[in-house]
């Protein structure tokens, strides 16, 4: 089973008037997502004896405020910094005994963002927008039930996503995305305990997102 829930916060005003964009146009904006992924499994075919998973749960809280400039009547560049928290708990039992094994994951990131982002319009108050980004998170991740390992992460993304915005009025905007095109790569070193040499995970992947992950709901200040 798989819930995927994103909840925007939205600031509306209006005015009579709709306006197109010019060079030099900021615009400020922001999400908030909240995304949960649960899975419930009962045997691995093939797994017979290993010790497998049978509860997964993945949340995810994040908030991330941009604010761009209009380089001119289409394009328009900027940068965002947020904030990131994960939650994973896993469950695992074996067929070939009673026990059963419980872990916990919290993780804590700062977001950094560089955008740019293209126009096409469609109507007065409609468009259509291609948005490139190179992305990096950094932070920490605290394993097990006590806390005991301690892990320093960091992930970099370059891709783009596409999207449409309604105009509200000359200076609000309603905004939705969804997909992603493009490369990601997240690294994990064990911090605590001390551990020599250290180890190192990575997860790397390149292609096409259509993920419910992907989609975005968001809002436009354009001043």
């Amino acid at each position: 089973m798989k819930i995927s829930t994103t909840i925007m916060l939205l600031v509306l005003l209006s005015t009579s008037t709709f306006g197109q964009f010019s060079q030099g146009t900021k615009q400020l904006g922001g999400t908030i997502t909240i995304f949960q992924d649960q899975t419930n499994d009962e045997y691995v075919i093939g797994n017979q004896f290993a010790a497998v998973p049978y509860e997964l749960i993945n949340r995810e809280i994040r908030i991330l405020p941009r604010l761009g400039f209009f380089v001119n009547n289409r394009t328009s560049i900027g940068f965002g910094v947020g904030y990131t928290n994960q939650f994973t708990r896993q469950k695992f039992s074996s067929q070939a005994s009673e026990a059963v094994f419980e872990n916990e994951i919290r993780t804590n990131l700062i977001l950094i963002e560089v955008f740019s982002r293209h126009h096409i319009s469609a109507s007065e108050n409609f468009y259509f927008f291609i948005e490139p980004t190179l992305t990096a998170n950094l932070g920490k991740a605290k394993n097990g039930l006590n806390k005991e390992v301690e892990e320093n992460i960091f992930g970099f993304s370059a891709g783009a996503t596409p999207g449409i915005l309604y105009m509200i009025s000359d200076k609000f905007g309603l905004e939705g995305s969804f997909g992603f095109l493009g490369y990601r790569r997240t690294s994990s070193k064990i911090t605590e305990p001390e551990i020599s040499p250290e180890p190192k995970n990575v997860d790397q992947d390149f292609g096409l997102d259509l993920s419910l992950r992907t989609f975005q709901l968001g809002f436009q200040l354009y001043f």
